[in-house]
């Protein structure tokens, strides 16, 4: 009888009987932010390329609807400056895609693309290198 209980203790219904009874805390809710494609994130751009900012993914699992502000940095060397910004709405358990409607222009040396979620500490970024030998971006 015990294991049946515990058994039933480890599924949904079960754990939602538990937090209705007060003997579990309900789960705390997340929010997932990813790059929508990052296999197309480029490492070796050539220089003097015009790149758009990538579209990225905000995942609300937090319980209710939520308005997110989003921020996109560009590091290169020692200097880090804002080149896009602006706010989504997602719904509990939907996903927004933000598209930033920003280009920049490829320099010299590696440079830092990150997407930042304010409040949250939630943050992702890409690392790339601008060249200006076009053989160095063929494979092999």
């Amino acid at each position: 009888m015990t294991v049946a209980l515990l058994l039933a203790a480890q599924t949904g219904p079960g754990q939602s009987l538990l937090t209705a009874a007060g003997l579990r805390q309900a789960p705390e809710g997340f929010t997932e932010l990813a790059f929508a494609n990052p296999h197309a994130l480029p490492e070796l751009v050539l220089s003097t390329t015009v790149l758009p900012l990538p579209e990225f993914t905000i995942r609300n699992r937090t319980g209710h609807a939520r308005d997110y502000g989003w921020t996109v940095t560009l590091t290169a060397g020692t200097e880090t400056r804002l080149v896009a910004k602006g706010r989504v709405r997602a719904a509990h358990d939907g996903t927004a895609v933000v598209e930033p409607f920003s280009t920049f222009q490829c320099g010299t040396g590696e440079f830092t693309l990150a997407v930042r979620l304010e409040g949250s500490g939630e943050s992702i970024d890409h690392r790339s290198a601008c060249t200006s030998d076009p053989d160095q971006r063929r494979p092999g």
